[in-house]
């Protein structure tokens, strides 16, 4: 059997799932529901840590003028030749550990589907799409 082009649609569904239909690219054709509330999660948190971004960026963005105004007015220089500033103050930044989720096998199934590579995936049968190592 050549190889051909896959083709895979997504239709969402309730309850953390998905309809997935398409052809593999052995050209082999099938549909599945699948259904993941660990992916539901790790795109809800990336959607809700992209949304912080922007909120923080557009307070930034109006109140950085402001606080920089009032920092400027807090640290005119003092009328002192003794006092000379070899190094400013740094403020350190924490770090923050690394932190990840194990998917579960359909988890892995439509993430690849939504942001991943095909040609990974292929039909076993009729109703059961599987990952190729």
């Amino acid at each position: 059997m050549g190889k051909s082009k896959t083709d895979f649609s997504i239709t969402p569904l309730a309850n953390h799932g998905v309809l997935v239909q398409g052809t593999d690219k052995f050209g082999r054709k099938g549909k599945a529901r699948l259904r993941s509330e660990v992916w539901s999660a790790v795109k809800n948190y990336r959607e809700q840590k992209l949304a912080q971004e922007e909120f923080d960026t557009t307070v930034q963005d109006f109140f950085g003028p402001l606080i920089e105004a009032a920092e400027r007015l807090n640290h005119l220089p003092a009328d002192d030749d003794s006092v000379v500033v070899i190094e400013p103050a740094v403020e350190g930044v924490e770090a923050v550990p690394e932190q990840h989720i194990h998917l579960d096998e359909e988890g892995v199934i439509i993430r690849i589907l939504e942001e991943g590579d095909h040609d990974r995936l292929i039909w076993v049968d009729k109703t059961t799409l599987d990952v190729i190592v």
